[in-house]
């Protein structure tokens, strides 16, 4: 478990999946991430609990999924507490992210968590 000054980050338990399954299904949602949906299979929700670090480089991802929670520094304290998580435990050397270009929310909290912008379509 990864604690900060408000959250507790804990494994993904199976009965969480059903709960982030419903939130990848929501078109307004999936549009911060993405350009469309990806409609998919409790199932196959399922099967993405799965981490890979592969030459030390590790993609992370975030979703506040209750909309009552945004704009309140959640964000940016789990993406900390990822980030040191990523290099200091699993040994990243690099750590990558993608958003929506009209995400700003998102983007201006990566870059406060020290990301930087590679590129932009």
């Amino acid at each position: 478990m990864l604690k900060g000054e408000r959250v507790l980050l804990r494994p993904v338990r199976q009965d969480d999946v059903a709960r982030q399954h419903e939130f990848t299904q929501d078109h307004e949602l999936y549009g911060l991430d993405c350009a469309a949906p990806r409609v998919s299979s409790l199932e196959k929700a399922q099967a993405l609990m799965d981490l890979q670090n592969r030459h030390g480089n590790l993609e992370l991802g975030v979703m506040i999924g209750d909309c009552t929670f945004w704009g309140r520094g959640y964000g940016r304290e789990v993406v900390r507490l990822l980030l040191d998580y990523g290099f200091c435990y699993l040994g990243a050397r690099r750590i990558a992210l993608t958003t929506n270009a009209k995400n700003e929310r998102a983007i201006r909290c990566y870059l406060a968590c020290g990301f930087v912008e590679e590129g932009r379509p």
